[in-house]
């Protein structure tokens, strides 16, 4: 009987339902003891020790915790992320879509802690992804010694190995390979049932992680689709592959677009602007990087020529950029491709497109860009990358690199055949080929490892912590730093994920955090705070309180907590801040020790306050949306550029009359400042002061209680005030050296 060029097409699984099992729990042991091997020593201490260095790996662990006080302790969806950036909070969509390990590991979470379940997620990340990719590449092969050299060359790539160390969703992939097989196995058969199961499948895929269905779920199921489509016997054929994929797609997008909806909306209607991040190319692969594995693996000699040149190849961001294929896997898929005839060409397809999607918008050889002279002019070779992410949604992405996974599985399953071939061919020997394969699987595996011994590093949790969950004065705490002492203008740095650790055991609101990205209104906030706590001046626009605890307490804050700089355990480095410099220790400890009173608790890595209960009179106010970074000047004070459109944050425990008064200088003289509160329109009047700048004096109004925004308008629009190539581009009305709010009778 002729062989269907369909992939799978025809193949089943050959063994009695007992012998199924057995085969695939001791493929499930295999990729357990595979992942025991390659991330020694993690095995030793699974129970109290994370896997890499501390950064990115406690964001994930710190969502785990998150799912379960959101949905059990404060009963709320995890995109409202209430316990960061206190007292103003953020909407997340993306936190939204990030539910699978959320939802699994809840039970294990609430019993046992985030450190635990954070470590399961690992370990099922690579043991279910190495059986579910060996299901898939033995339903193609019909090998068991191909499906599990197969399995190995996937699960344990650079191109996964590499995010173990930080992106626990991105590791989560045992869904993706089931998703391929389930689609196949629709393809020999299309009937109703299987595309129900196929988008049930699909759909929790996408529960995983958003920008997954982008670099993963996209790509492999187009490519399966339209090859199903296209090799259809028939018209009335094809013409049902398309009505079923249809609802397939349809079916799968639907039971997502409940959580997907917010991410959806936000991205379509230009309202997510923090969500478009930087870093596009430099989380992208170079040319070269496919044959250039990590420079710290144990099969490159350290120290060496080529381990600086692999170094060079695979960037700053290695984590993204790392896409070595491993010699053996190529070798074997190049034999496979051969072997599977016109099986293997959806795969191929799928190697092509991803490999070329994975170099990001522009070609890169070692690691530099390419670059062309066009007319005296020259340009950085782009590639399809640059113009697909010009596309709404697709846009969110930053990280094209990723696209190297789904390459890696076309290249795992053509690597299945060429083993299978390979271990039939060696038959007559039993014992050569048994080893062979070891062999391979075992050099494979090796392949991808990013460091041996792995990296992992032990979290703890100051007592003061654990002391205050137990008790102690109910509140929120302002830890300081939260935004980044070397650079104030984001909230990503190693204190801040030390403070979400510290989180999942105190178990309340901070000033700080960053998972994915951060909402650019809530800088101001946070910026405000810490010039509150801070008398070094030039902090930001707005007075200083002359009563800290009226002013913090009304906000709900109970404690005062700033971390100090440490090298306990080398979590961070003298260029690697996990809080503030001795010298800004001594310059805060005194003020704070006056304004709120004597530390309550220090140890060599937090020193801690608590704000005494006050009567409730002062107004807090800080910059919105519509305001630039804070600018430092040399005479000391700061200065903020505010656009055309700008937002107050005001909140007041008491209906109180205030008076707004503003120092400023308009971009051009033809701008001119309006003000509203709420609905209200607020007249000012003006007069220039002896150094040239504008004072603004708003008429009397009532503020509060509770929070609200004050409105700033420039009439006549905004101006560039950054040169034509800058990465940032502002458009500036007024530059604002001082904002307050002034209490009237």
């Amino acid at each position: 009987m002729k062989q269907s060029v369909k992939p799978g097409s025809g193949h089943r699984l050959n063994s009695s339902r007992g012998r199924l099992w057995l085969e695939l729990m001791g493929v499930l042991a295999a990729q357990i003891l595979i992942f025991v091997i390659v991330t020694w020593p993690f095995a030793l201490s699974p129970l109290s020790r994370i896997i890499g260095w501390p950064g990115d790996n406690l964001q994930h662990l710190w969502s785990l915790w998150w799912a379960k006080h959101a949905w059990l302790d404060l009963g709320q969806s995890l995109d409202n992320v209430s316990v960061f950036y206190y007292p103003v909070g953020m909407t997340h969509p993306l936190m939204g879509t990030t539910v699978w390990n959320q939802f699994l590991l809840l039970p294990i979470t609430a019993l046992f802690g985030p450190i635990v379940a954070y470590n399961t997620a690992v370990v099922l990340a690579y043991a279910l992804t190495g059986l579910t990719t060996y299901a898939l590449i033995r339903y193609l092969t019909h090998s068991p010694a191909g499906a599990l050299f197969g399995s190995v060359a996937f699960t344990f790539c650079a191109a996964r190995m590499s995010h173990i160390y930080g992106h626990l969703a991105n590791i989560t992939m045992y869904w993706f390979p089931l998703g391929a097989l389930a689609l196949l196995w629709f393809g020999d058969r299309p009937t109703w049932r299987r595309a129900v199961l196929a988008s049930i499948v699909l759909w929790a895929g996408m529960l995983v992680n958003f920008k997954s269905i982008i670099t993963f779920m996209l790509p492999v199921s187009v490519v399966l689709g339209l090859w199903l489509v296209s090799t259809a016997r028939s018209s009335h054929q094809k013409a049902r592959y398309v009505l079923l994929l249809t609802m397939i797609a349809v079916l799968a997008a639907g039971l997502w677009f409940p959580i997907g909806a917010p991410l959806l909306r936000t991205a379509t209607q230009g309202d997510g602007g923090f969500l478009l991040n930087f870093g596009t190319e430099s989380n992208s692969a170079s040319l070269l990087g496919f044959l250039a594995p990590s420079w710290r693996n144990p099969f490159v000699p350290a120290g060496t020529g080529a381990a600086e040149f692999l170094k060079k190849v695979n960037g700053f961001f290695w984590v993204e950029a790392l896409v070595y294929v491993g010699i053996s896997t190529l070798i074997l898929s190049v034999i496979g491709a051969r072997r599977a005839g016109k099986r293997a060409v959806p795969w191929l397809i799928l190697i092509a497109g991803c490999g070329i999607l994975a170099l990001g918008p522009f070609l890169k050889i070692a690691g530099e860009p390419v670059m062309l002279q066009i007319e005296g002019t020259q340009h950085k070779a782009a590639l399809p990358w640059a113009y697909l992410a010009q596309l709404p949604v697709l846009n969110l992405l930053r990280t094209p690199g990723r696209f190297a996974q789904p390459m890696m599985l076309g290249m795992a399953v053509l690597a299945g055949f060429g083993a299978a071939w390979m271990y039939a061919r060696l038959k007559r020997w039993p014992v050569a080929r048994l080893a062979t394969l070891g062999m391979l699987a075992f050099v494979t595996a090796f392949e991808g490892v990013v460091v041996f011994p792995t990296q992992t590093f032990g979290p703890s949790v100051p007592p003061f912590f654990q002391q205050i969950a137990q008790g102690g004065k109910p509140g929120a705490l302002l830890t300081y730093p939260s935004l980044n002492p070397q650079n104030p203008g984001t909230f990503e740095w190693l204190g801040t994920e030390l403070q979400m650790l510290h989180q999942t055991t105190h178990q309340r609101p901070i000033t700080s955090g960053y998972i994915w990205r951060v909402d650019d209104t809530v800088y101001g906030t946070i910026s405000q705070l810490e010039n509150a706590i801070d008398p070094a001046p030039g902090r930001d626009i707005f007075p200083k309180p002359d009563d800290l605890p009226a002013y913090l307490r009304p906000l709900g804050f109970a404690y005062v907590v700033i971390y100090k700089h440490h090298r306990r355990q080398g979590l961070a480095s003298a260029t690697r801040l996990n809080g503030a410099p001795p010298e800004d220790i001594a310059r805060i400890r005194p003020y704070l020790t006056e304004k709120l009173g004597a530390p309550i608790y220090e140890d060599e890595e937090i020193l801690a306050f608590e704000v005494p209960d006050t009567a409730a009179h002062t107004v807090f106010l800080a910059t919105q949306h519509g305001w630039y970074g804070v600018e430092r000047r040399a005479e000391g004070n700061a200065r903020r550029w505010m656009s055309d459109q700008a937002g107050l944050y005001v909140r007041a425990p008491l209906s109180t009359t205030m008076r707004l008064e503003l120092e400023y200088t308009p971009f051009a003289p033809t701008y001119t400042l309006q003000l509203a509160y709420g609905d209200l329109p607020i007249g000012l009047s003006t007069h220039i002061a002896s150094d040239g700048q504008l004072i603004a004096r708003s008429e009397p109004f009532v503020v509060g209680p509770g929070q609200t925004s004050i409105r700033l308008t420039a009439t006549s629009g905004c101006s560039p005030i950054d040169p034509a190539g800058a990465r940032v581009k502002r458009c500036a009305a007024f530059y604002v050296s001082r904002i307050a709010l002034v209490p009237q009778p």
